[in-house]
């Protein structure tokens, strides 16, 4: 028995040996390529970052002063099959904070504009001759129909008449397969501080859920159904909380108008976001980070997206029940 358990031992001791010398978090790592980039379809500029991975020689990511940022590499989108446009690099100035002292280099590109349902590829030649590529198609454009226009269901004033809840919409009631949505809406307003007039913005949730007995806002996620709908309960919730806590008079406050923004996504963007974002549920924890990439022959993201906005009037008559002013009320 003895024996046995001096064995067995010898095999533990040898097996704890080998762990150690075969794991050292601190041992040269493989190179790896890292290019990101979004094509926004609502403007014609578009802008891309490529790097590499690097190694430090302690538990501190953040100790490394030495730039990532890769240089010299040919870079090519194809908008269908018949054009094509190069990506020039160049450098943006960093802040006094940044850990690096060189300028921010980025790759950047004018005159990209995709049209929906357009297959978009990119390609980057490095100058070690390594090779990066993805592709997307392009997503639908939002497009917000609003009551009084053909078809349109979308509201024109908050509050609207005759219902309980505020409505935006972009498009039909489904979704065209692979477009998924990405909405939020914000009332705008402006307060002075310290003598200077200052916009902000008061975004609105969908709902509100407890946890241990503190309430906390449920912003809208991704959506096939190009549409949003708010409780007129949670704008005048939310109408009250712009002033609360603040001892600047309320008649100081102007409100403008609720804004609703949506992002349309790509196939690629919506897998990125469902593969990284945070679970909703309060009682469940996320225990490792997901490392998603859609890049071949390097890690990443290339997605594309589109981007539209709609303002909605607020009544005056409605803004004054709260104390505040209307910024356009010619009274």
């Amino acid at each position: 028995m003895k024996r046995i358990i001096f064995y067995a031992s010898l095999v533990m001791v040898a097996f704890i040996v080998s762990c150690s010398e075969d794991f050292d978090p601190f041992a040269e790592a493989n190179q790896k390529y890292v290019l990101n980039c979004i094509v926004r379809c609502d403007t014609t500029y578009q802008t891309l970052t490529l790097t590499t991975t690097y190694m430090v020689t302690n538990y501190n990511p953040y100790s490394s002063t030495s730039d990532p940022s890769i240089k010299g590499a040919v870079i090519r989108l194809w908008e269908g099959n018949d054009k094509v446009t190069f990506f020039t690099d160049t450098t943006i100035s960093r802040d006094s904070s940044s850990l690096y002292t060189t300028p921010y280099s980025i790759y950047h590109a004018r005159g990209i504009q995709p049209d929906p349902d357009t297959v978009v590829s990119i390609e980057a030649i490095l100058p070690n001759g390594k090779k990066l590529t993805s592709s997307g198609t392009t997503p639908q454009k939002p497009a917000f129909q609003k009551l009084g226009q053909l078809g349109g269901t979308g509201d024109t004033i908050v509050p609207p008449v005759g219902k309980s809840f505020v409505k935006a919409q972009w498009g039909e009631y489904t979704s065209v397969t692979g477009t998924v949505y990405y909405p939020r809406a914000y009332i705008v307003y402006t307060v002075p501080e310290n003598g200077v007039t200052v916009r902000k913005t008061k975004m609105l949730p969908i709902s509100y859920f407890t946890y241990e007995g503190v309430e906390y806002p449920e912003y809208p996620g991704l959506s096939y159904y190009p549409l949003l709908t708010i409780d007129t309960s949670i704008v005048n919730r939310c109408m009250k909380e712009i002033s609360a806590g603040s001892s600047i008079d309320k008649e100081n406050y102007k409100i403008y108008a609720l804004i609703v923004e949506v992002l349309s996504l790509d196939a690629n963007l919506t897998t990125y976001y469902n593969a990284t974002n945070k679970n909703k549920d309060p009682y469940a924890v996320k225990l490792y980070e997901t490392d998603y990439s859609n890049i071949v022959g390097g890690y990443g993201i290339f997605g594309i997206c589109f981007k539209a906005s709609t303002s909605i009037d607020i009544s005056a008559e409605y803004v004054r029940t709260f104390g505040y002013v209307h910024a356009y009320a010619k009274d």
